[in-house]
């Protein structure tokens, strides 16, 4: 087993600025950035408490060029305020020359997990809910992508590789969005405990690259540590997955280190919202044991395949 130590290859300025931003707000508890590059302007989701013990955790969107980042916007506040219980695992992603965030709710007994897209950029949008027949009730996260043919579509899970297609609703329009399951196929070499943890990252318009979430447990206890995926699309938009072979993480330290956890449940986490691929440079977002975040740049071919 093959693991690549990603402190070796911090990025530039966005762990820098957005202490700044932390320390300038008051907020605490910084972890899980999802970064996002569009159109000359940087992009970035984080999740803090805006005081010490405040739980759940809040979630923030801030953009920024040149080492700064803007005040940022407190989108639990705003979701709040439009009748959205919480956001969680907030994650950015390109669409339309757009900046979008997609989120989940969190599942408990009294409302089930929901699963959302919204803009952030150029302006705030409205949340509009994601609906699938069948859907599963605990699942986080969906990888959207807009296709050559111009209809917003999704992978919906990586073993069985299931592709999904909006049928009903139009992005923006303040509606639910409703997909259909279109495509999907067991691979029978793909591990069950990979689940999508960024969004996808496309070099041309049929590859794309992801980090998964491998999910290895102990007894009652899981870990979170990331795997490069790639998935290339054919002419008729089927896709097919291809997982790298190194796992991901910040450090052993980070690992071996079993500190306060705000999970009692969770042996670590090495947990990827973001990934941004120019070339052969890879930058890296995500948080560590949901205490702290990082970022990294490092050569696609470094951990690829």
């Amino acid at each position: 087993m093959k693991f690549t130590r990603l402190s070796r290859y911090e990025a530039g300025w966005f762990a820098p600025a957005l202490r700044a931003i932390a320390k300038e707000n008051g907020y605490s508890n910084v972890f899980n950035p999802s970064i996002a590059f569009l159109d000359g302007t940087w992009h970035l989701a984080f999740r803090a408490q805006a005081r010490p013990g405040e739980k759940p955790f809040r979630s923030y969107y801030a953009n920024g060029s040149a080492g700064k980042l803007s005040k940022p916007i407190d989108l639990t506040q705003i979701l709040q305020d439009l009748g959205t219980p919480q956001v969680a695992d907030p994650k950015l992603v390109p669409l339309a020359g757009r900046i979008y965030i997609t989120f989940n709710t969190g599942h408990s007994a009294h409302s089930p997990n929901g699963l959302y897209l919204m803009q952030v950029w150029p302006q705030i949008g409205v949340p509009q809910k994601c609906e699938l027949d069948g859907r599963q009730t605990v699942e986080k996260n969906w990888a959207f992508y807009m296709p050559p043919h111009g209809t917003l579509s999704a992978i919906y899970s990586l073993e069985p590789l299931t592709q999904l297609r909006l049928v009903q609703g139009q992005l923006d329009d303040g509606k639910s969005l409703h997909f259909e399951r279109i495509m999907s196929a067991a691979s029978n070499t793909i591990s069950q405990s990979l689940s999508i943890g960024t969004q996808m990252a496309f070099v041309d318009s049929g590859t794309a690259y992801m980090v998964a979430h491998e999910k290895p447990r102990l007894r009652s206890k899981r870990g979170y540590l990331g795997r490069i995926v790639r998935l290339d699309f054919d002419s008729a938009g089927a896709a097919a997955i291809t997982v790298g072979s190194k796992r991901l993480i910040h450090s052993f330290a980070k690992l071996i280190l079993m500190g306060q956890r705000h999970n009692p449940n969770l042996l670590w986490a090495v947990y990827f919202p973001g990934i941004v691929v120019d070339g052969n440079d890879v930058l890296l977002s995500y948080g560590i044991n949901d205490l702290e975040f990082a970022f990294a740049e490092i050569p696609l071919d470094t951990i690829w395949p």
